[in-house]
């Protein structure tokens, strides 16, 4: 699911700015919540773009957050941490 949704997030980013594309494909990605909380809306920015799903965008980065810290702990632990929630 965190694959998925970082492979998502950096297929927008270079559909939105092409020029990434490289970068996106070859370099470690940076924290993905990260990403979605501050690079998107600075790119929609930088290109000209309003964000039509604003509010969309803050509720799910709490969610995308969430996902990363489960997939992290199942990476270092090797177990499904207790209590994920709706994960």
């Amino acid at each position: 699911m965190t694959s998925a949704l970082e492979t998502g997030i950096k297929t927008h980013i270079s559909k939105l700015s092409p020029d990434t594309e490289w970068l996106l494909e070859n370099l470690p990605s940076p924290p993905i919540d990260k990403i979605f909380k501050n690079y998107i809306p600075l790119l929609y920015e930088k290109c000209g773009r309003a964000i039509e799903f604003q509010k969309e965008l803050k509720s799910l980065t709490k969610q995308i957050k969430d996902i990363i810290e489960v997939r992290n702990k199942i990476a270092h632990t090797g177990k499904l941490p207790e209590n994920i929630g709706n994960i």
